[in-house]
Parts: structure tokens; C-alpha cells; sequence
């Protein structure tokens, strides 16, 4: 059961720790989508000044929370300070995902065959088929590589597909926000590495080296899908 104060608890100290967040020198706002009707003092004044108070917050704080099903608010600080989501919208995700799913739910990302194996070869198609694991990683792929070798899987007659159906493929969670922010990030069924990749780049040789790839601990396959260059310029700025 989640109580009230469960969630404002849960809420106020995902946001007490902006070091584990991405941190941009600059950033443009996020676009608001209209106004924050007028509420009603909240009967729980106290508790919630309290909790503020515990979390050592700086800066800012703005919530409000009400009842899904009536809307009847339930407590509420400072509704109308306009401020950015944030990290506090995962609080409410995972509480929708453990409501809908349940904390034992695992997400499943299969290899497929289109036809027998003989003498370790697929005869037809291999398909990778994603589950939605949002924190699906090089490592792990490379894992499920081996225990195919290790099932004798040395190769296929056809082709290597993969499939990202599980979920809606959407360029980003909102249209209307920057492409550059890492709160914006693409969705499909098959994300690996949280969408990011690794860019790198070095002095070699008296010349500048760049790199892209895809790195775990102990996998870093290159990326072909972004590419980097060096451009001569009086700052150093890169795109």
C-alpha cells in the first residue's frame, strides 16, 4: 500500500541528489505546456515543510499530488513556481510500472532461428528480438554471444535481423523539446546502452584521433550509425 507520504518521501529524495543526473553547462527550458490551475491549501502543511525540511533541498520546491481517479489533491506546495520535470517523473514511473508489471517482472530479449541447426550452422535467419529492457547493455549482448557458442552456434546460412516491435519506436518522448537533451531520448524495443554511445578523442602523433563505439567492461564494438570529425577552428568546438 502507498501511502502519502510514502510517495512525497520517495519524491523529495530522488530529487536531493542532481549529482547522479546529467549536468549541461547550459540548457534550453523545457517548453511549458500551459498554466497550473489555482489549489487549495494543503490540510498537510506541516508534514510536508517537515519533509522538505529533512531533504536539505536547495534552491526551489514545487509539487503537487492528487488522487488519479477523483483528482481530489492530496497535498501541494507552491503549485503555480514553474519548474522542469526532472528526476522526479521517474518516481512516478516506477510506481506505474510496479503497479502494472510487479517487482518480479523481467524483460526478455531473445535470439531466433528460422529454421534447424545443422552442424552448428542456423539454416536460415538469425533474429535478435528485443523485450523492452530499457538497461540493456553491450556486455550483456555479448554474454548471450557466448552462450550460443557455447550451445555450438557457430554461424547461419541467411541473415542477422533484429526486431524493436515490443514498444512503439518513437524518435523522442516529446516533439516539441531539443534533440541534444538526454531526458528526450528515443524509445523502441531494442535501446541499448541507454541510446548513448562513447565518443573519444585523443592526441596521436601530433594530431587529433577521434572514436565512436558502443564500450562495456569488456566489449567496445564501433558505432557506424554516428560519425565525428575534426574540423580546424580558432575555438575548440566539434560536431
Amino acid at each position: 500500500m502507498i501511502t502519502r507520504r510514502m510517495l512525497l518521501g520517495g519524491l523529495l529524495a530522488g530529487s536531493a541528489f542532481p549529482a547522479l543526473a546529467e549536468i549541461m553547462e547550459t540548457s534550453p527550458r523545457p517548453r511549458p505546456r500551459g498554466g497550473v490551475a489555482a489549489m487549495p491549501s494543503a490540510s498537510s502543511a506541516g508534514d510536508v515543510s517537515r519533509l522538505i525540511d529533512a531533504a536539505k533541498l536547495g534552491g526551489a520546491v514545487s509539487f503537487v499530488v492528487a488522487d488519479a481517479r477523483t483528482g481530489a489533491v492530496l497535498a501541494v506546495h507552491e503549485p503555480n513556481f514553474a519548474l522542469p520535470p526532472a528526476s522526479v517523473a521517474k518516481a512516478v514511473t516506477a510506481l506505474y510500472a510496479l503497479d502494472r508489471l510487479g517487482a518480479g517482472y523481467r524483460f526478455l530479449t531473445r535470439v531466433l532461428a528460422t529454421g534447424p541447426v545443422a552442424g552448428g550452422v542456423v539454416q536460415g535467419d538469425i533474429i535478435l528480438v528485443g523485450g523492452g529492457d530499457p538497461t540493456l547493455q553491450t556486455d550483456q549482448l555479448g554474454s548471450l554471444v557466448a552462450r550460443l557458442a557455447k550451445a555450438g552456434i557457430a554461424g547461419a546460412t541467411g541473415r542477422f535481423l533484429y526486431w524493436d516491435g515490443a514498444l512503439p519506436r518513437l524518435r523522442g518522448i516529446a516533439e516539441d523539446q531539443p534533440d541534444h537533451v538526454g531526458y528526450n531520448a528515443a524509445i523502441s524495443g531494442l535501446n541499448l546502452n541507454f541510446n548513448r554511445v562513447y565518443f573519444e578523442w585523443k592526441r596521436a602523433s601530433g594530431d587529433w584521433q577521434v572514436a565512436v563505439d558502443a564500450r562495456g567492461e569488456r566489449f567496445a564494438p564501433k558505432v557506424g550509425m554516428v560519425r565525428v570529425a575534426i574540423a580546424a577552428r580558432d575555438a575548440p568546438l566539434f560536431t
